[in-house]
């Protein structure tokens, strides 16, 4: 992978995790990891953090605006990758 995709990668995948944690900070009273417990509990984990790939919109736009293909690209890869996951935690764990 080029570096500007690399870097795009991992900017998508920070992202959301920043968001998860802003989530859990403004709109629960629990710790994270109690957080993501209970979420798993009533089976809305998956729910939560394809919402949290919403923050990934506006960086998408941003690098596109200054000419940053690859970067965009690295932050499709990475919602790729989630894609992944959210599979993983909806249908099979």
């Amino acid at each position: 992978m080029s570096n500007s995709l690399s870097k795009g990668f991992f900017i998508g995948l920070i992202s959301p995790i920043i968001a998860f944690i802003i989530y859990v900070g403004f709109y629960k009273n629990l710790d994270i990891l109690e957080t993501i417990i209970y979420l798993y509990k009533v089976k809305k984990l998956s729910h939560v953090v394809s919402l949290s790939l919403i923050s990934n919109l506006p960086l998408f736009f941003l690098y596109l605006r200054f000419k940053n293909y690859n970067q965009s690209r690295g932050i499709i890869l990475s919602m790729f990758f989630y894609a992944v996951i959210i599979i993983l935690l909806k249908f099979i764990i």
